[in-house]
């Protein structure tokens, strides 16, 4: 549902203890020399894949400019605070989900060029690939980018300060929007590309956006969402390790209350689409056509005409399970063979086949495990409604559960309709699965009880206008 957009851009920073070489090292996965220090940075290969690396410099630029280790010692060099001094800025952006490695590649390099190395300054980019212990769709990039342009062989003795300004990151940020939103419409996703291409606006932007294009769903799923801030490897390591910090307190609380609020969500769309399916098949369906009024004489010949029709299914029906009956028995003998044989039911689980009779014995007595069966809340649809959001979404859940069973016996019917054409034995997790009224008319009239259970079905889908009779 959420479109995914994420761009934050920091600077590195002497004054906490940071470094661009590192920095370097850390988003490439390897191990550089830091002249500033003359130690090596810490050997990152072990820390995860690298999908694609990049150093994309301003035309003309020297062939250092494309070494990364030259690179950021120089940029670290040029920097004359070398307390407080900012001798880089880093880019953490995430893509599209929805986009191969191809379009990933293709969208990371058309934006830094165009962004970045076209106005003078040399950027390190790289493609991660998800955490393995994180969101398995959290594909992204970072770019190293260096604060000075360069001057013939050197960086420039003073910083592009039009780079730092407000209105630059504005620009970054919508010009990654339209890249991912471009690209998703050219792999065939234009609902998600419409999502993305405001994501670099405030949650009510986009959600204004949304609702202006006609995308409900997308605007619901925005309301009442609170805004999340990135958390940085730091934060994220410490949460996988099950540590704490005070910017992981600070965060925790936002993103629970906003994966609670999408589940919600969630579970209100399934129940209201199980319950406009149920209301659907308690709605008489009568299949009348709009037209000239019917004469008394014209309906009762069109009534007459159904009741045959639904009297030749029926024949029909139990010519079938004649033949298809492997224990073939003359019509004479019909009678006394269900008797003794009647319906058999075959437990899957246990190898065990038994009659209907002897299965729904052990069901009463609790031999057989029976399915729990969920009782519908009294509270659902057009009952009372709890102002308490929690107990509301128990309610919620509860009704999702009986409307689910309903469905389940629904489909279980069918599948014993079909057992019965055939000739097999029913199977046991069927019955089961059937409703506590259902398995209440077999306890009391057996195999007759499941031959009216089934008829009852096919009237109901006769009526409903499966195969009935064109007027």
């Amino acid at each position: 549902m959420r479109c995914g957009y994420h761009f934050t851009v920091k600077s590195v920073s002497f004054g906490k203890g940071q470094s661009a070489v590192a920095k370097a090292a850390y988003n490439s996965r390897t191990q550089l020399d830091n002249e500033r220090d003359g130690r090596k940075t810490k050997d990152y290969s072990d820390h995860g894949e690298v999908l694609f690396s990049g150093i994309f410099a301003p035309e003309g630029a020297p062939e250092w400019a494309h070494d990364r280790n030259q690179i950021w010692n120089r940029a670290e060099a040029a920097e004359r605070q070398q307390k407080n001094g900012q001798p880089a800025r880093n880019v953490d952006c995430a893509f599209p989900h929805e986009l191969n490695q191809q379009q990933r590649e293709w969208m990371l390099k058309d934006f830094v060029r165009e962004q970045f190395a076209r106005k003078g300054m040399v950027a390190d980019a790289v493609i991660h690939p998800p955490h393995p212990e994180g969101d398995e769709r959290n594909f992204h990039a970072h770019i190293l980018l260096t604060m000075r342009k360069l001057e013939g062989d050197e960086f420039a003795k003073t910083k592009c300060r039009e780079w730092n300004s407000k209105e630059a990151l504005a620009q970054w940020k919508e010009q990654w929007a339209e890249k991912g939103a471009k690209a998703l419409h050219r792999a065939g996703y234009s609902v998600e590309a419409e999502r993305w291409r405001h994501g670099h606006k405030t949650l009510p932007e986009q959600q204004k956006a949304a609702l202006a294009r006609g995308d409900k769903e997308f605007a619901e799923s925005l309301q009442d969402r609170e805004p999340t801030r990135h958390k940085g490897p730091k934060t994220t390591g410490l949460e996988r390790r099950g540590a704490q910090s005070d910017r992981l307190e600070e965060l925790q609380p936002v993103g629970e209350r906003n994966n609670l609020l999408s589940q919600m969500r969630q579970i209100d769309r399934e129940i209201a689409e199980l319950e406009r399916q149920a209301a659907a098949r308690q709605q008489p369906e009568y299949g009348y056509r709009v037209g000239p009024a019917m004469s008394p004489r014209e309906l009762a010949e069109r009534q007459k005409r159904r009741e045959a029709a639904f009297g030749a299914k029926q024949e029909a029906w139990r010519v079938s399970v004649e033949e298809n009956n492997p224990e073939k028995v003359k019509p004479a003998e019909k009678g006394a063979h269900v008797a003794k044989t009647g319906l058999q039911v075959a437990d899957k689980a246990t190898g065990a086949v038994m009659s209907l009779a002897d299965f729904m014995s052990g069901l009463v007595s609790g031999h057989t495990q029976q399915a729990p069966v969920q009782e519908r809340d009294k509270g659902g649809v057009g009952g009372f409604i709890h102002d308490d959001p929690k107990l509301r979404k128990e309610q919620q859940l509860r009704e999702y559960a009986s409307i689910k069973a309903a469905r389940e016996a629904d489909n279980a019917l069918e599948r014993i309709e079909e057992d019965m054409k055939k000739g097999k034995a029913l199977s046991a997790s069927d019955i089961q699965n059937l409703t506590p009224a259902h398995q209440m008319t077999l306890r009391h009239f057996g195999d007759d009880g499941m031959r009216q259970l089934v008829e009852a079905k096919q009237n109901e889908r006769y009526w409903k206008g499966d195969g009935r009779e064109m007027d």
